[in-house]
């Protein structure tokens, strides 16, 4: 059964990852837990857990489970590299409704519609040539 989880324990466990930390929500229970690349390490080789301190144990327990889900019951929470803030900025930008904007605006032209130009001139002149806009 999934359980609800709260949208800043979701927040919380992204902000918490690091290059060698990944979080994961346990949807059985809607706990977080973040794993180390140690732990997983542990985990893989089976290593005895007595040379770890005891809180470390129940993460390298908890990433024996997790490297072993195969009931779909761990998913991974996207890191800062899965999330691209331009492109969920641009799609947004692109799916409102001019005029929805240009009526609430004592301007003649929409906010968007004289935005979007300078922001695509903008992005173009500054991205890796290998971006495609």
């Amino acid at each position: 059964m999934n359980r609800p989880v709260k949208l800043s324990d979701i927040i919380d466990g992204m902000e918490s990852q690091t290059d060698e930390a990944a979080a994961y929500l346990n949807k059985e229970t809607g706990e977080i837990v973040s794993i180390s690349d140690e732990e997983f390490s542990a985990a893989e080789e089976k290593r005895s857990l007595e040379s770890y301190p005891e809180w470390q144990r129940g993460l390298i327990h908890e990433a024996v489970h997790v490297l072993g889900d195969d009931k779909g019951r761990y998913v991974a929470l996207p890191s800062r590299f899965d999330i691209d803030e331009y492109r969920m900025m641009e799609r947004f930008a692109l799916s409102a409704d001019d005029e929805k904007f240009s009526s609430t605006s004592p301007r003649k032209t929409s906010y968007w519609s004289s935005v979007m130009p300078q922001v695509t001139t903008i992005a173009t002149d500054f991205a890796p040539r290998t971006c495609k806009f």
